[in-house]
């Protein structure tokens, strides 16, 4: 049984670091103004329009407000409903990993060590797949992840709606891309900081 607490252990580490990572990128509103000012945004729709817009959206994902808004159209709305839901399991499951954690790390207080240096390695391993995925086929990905959470066709939309021309493709990439190597870092510096406590040891 104790085995299956260590698995449990380094899963909820794996996630805790991967979604915690993710909300401070996605968060991050100096990123989107300068894509938004890149992707030709703010010369389109204004900078104040495309900024309350965004305010609006950051703030029902946060599930501070509603999303009134005109500035998209029924069918963008409602896939900015189903990314809603998916950003509530996000925050459960970020705060059921983070529990976890405290309980685990409470009953291992004696190999944390250990299963830190696991937890990171095992971190190390899925993102350097997950780069090699991306860097041979992000397209495939994003598909993927599209196809598996949201019902058929519900997230394609033309060149016209206002959802696409704000929130692109390549800004999407790029915070992706962040990411990862927010992840990656994060679990390198674990690992390393395990292994260099483990050397001292000896």
């Amino acid at each position: 049984m104790k085995k299956y607490f260590k698995v449990l252990f380094i899963v909820s580490f794996i996630l805790f670091i991967i979604l915690f990572s993710s909300l401070v990128h996605i968060f991050n509103k100096g990123f989107y103004s300068d894509k938004f000012e890149e992707n030709g945004a703010y010369a389109t729709f204004g900078k104040d329009e495309v900024d309350n817009v965004n305010s609006e959206v950051f703030g029902y994902f946060l599930f501070k407000n509603n999303l009134e808004t005109d500035f998209f159209n029924e069918k963008e709305k409602e896939h900015l409903r189903d990314v809603r839901i998916l950003f509530l399991i996000g925050y459960i499951l970020l705060f059921a990993s983070f529990l976890a954690l405290i309980i685990f790390i409470y009953f291992f207080k004696n190999s944390l060590d250990k299963l830190f240096l696991l937890s990171g390695l095992s971190g190390l391993l899925l993102l350097l797949i997950l780069i090699l995925l991306t860097f041979l086929d992000y397209n495939f990905l994003f598909t993927l992840f599209h196809e598996v959470f949201f019902e058929e066709n519900s997230w394609i939309f033309g060149v016209g709606e206002n959802i696409v021309n704000i929130y692109t493709y390549n800004l999407f990439y790029d915070i992706f891309l962040r990411i990862i190597a927010t992840v990656f870092s994060l679990f390198l510096l674990i690992s390393l900081i395990c292994l260099i406590k483990n050397r001292l040891k000896y």
